[in-house]
């Protein structure tokens, strides 16, 4: 992105800070002016405005140039953004790991917008192996007709509303942006905005994916197959542990004692009980019970 700052009054690192803390959290223009006084740079908001307006479209196409790699499991969904006191709407996709595919703000919510979007997201991405949506009726006739044009195949389609609530909650982002969207004056100026916001996000949520932060390298290695397969065994070792904790051992821990030798055992000839029964002469308890545990003074068990 060297070429894009090529005649700016301020160099790379200043606008992408800029820019990037803009789109990044929701903060005002002139709350960044604060921040960027703090500083040591002085600029006006009105040139921060700018700087977004020119950067954001760059920024998404960048994005989409090197986002290629994705799962064939998508949800998608669309979102209200008013703009100028009307109600747009913004159609976006993931996959079922979350991570963002394509976003496009449309004026109507209708079989056009979503027949356009899911089309260019075919087209993009290619085939996929489950493709999960509410049941808005607009919706299923864009995804009928690609059916017939052969963009789709018969059951990859699902509506399932427990399966959708993960781009449900991934709107949650932009929704905290409402209190910036109320000064949206022109769908131009809102589209160009919230394509920056949606690439910032879905760059946030790859470095977050990949065990880093954005700008920073990452200090956990994860890529390769035997680092995945370590990964992998020790999670299962760790829920194994979970579902099957460690037995208590009991008290005592000591095992009980072998049975006593026939040489302890005395018959006695006054009992009126039955033969079969063993019991101890001191106590009277009965030695089966007890794992034929003999009395501390030999001789004094006796036979019924």
């Amino acid at each position: 992105m060297t070429d894009h700052f090529k005649g700016r009054q301020f160099n790379q690192s200043v606008i992408t800070f800029a820019v990037g803390y803009y789109l990044r959290y929701n903060i005002s223009y002139r709350d960044l002016v604060e921040m960027m006084r703090d500083r040591g740079i002085f600029v006006h908001h009105t040139t921060l405005m700018r700087w977004v307006q020119h950067y954001s479209p760059i920024m998404r196409a960048l994005w989409h140039k090197r986002h290629r790699r994705t799962s064939k499991s998508w949800r998608m969904d669309e979102t209200y953004i008013k703009i100028k006191g009307q109600w747009n709407y913004l159609y976006r996709a993931i996959d079922d790991q979350g991570l963002t595919l394509d976003f496009q703000l449309r004026k109507k919510r209708d079989f056009n917008s979503a027949y356009r979007f899911l089309k260019r997201l075919l087209k993009t991405y290619g085939l996929p192996h489950r493709l999960v949506t509410d049941q808005y009726g607009a919706t299923l006739k864009a995804i009928k007709k690609l059916t017939r044009e052969g963009y789709l195949h018969k059951g990859v389609h699902q509506c399932s509303k427990y399966r959708n609530n993960l781009i449900e909650q991934d709107h949650r982002f932009i929704k905290r942006q409402q209190v910036r969207s109320a000064s949206y004056q022109s769908t131009r100026t809102a589209a160009r905005t919230l394509y920056g916001i949606e690439t910032m996000h879905a760059i946030h949520k790859e470095s977050r994916k990949k065990l880093g932060l954005f700008g920073f390298p990452r200090s956990v290695p994860c890529t390769g197959a035997a680092s995945r397969r370590s990964l992998r065994t020790r999670s299962r070792a760790i829920s194994s542990q979970r579902r099957h904790p460690p037995r208590v051992q009991r008290w005592p821990p000591n095992p009980a004692p072998r049975l006593p030798s026939p040489s302890n055992l005395q018959p006695c000839s006054g009992s009126s009980r039955p033969p079969r029964s063993r019991r101890c002469a001191r106590n009277g308890r009965c030695l089966a019970a007890c794992r034929y545990r003999a009395c501390p003074q030999p001789g004094v068990q006796t036979v019924d």
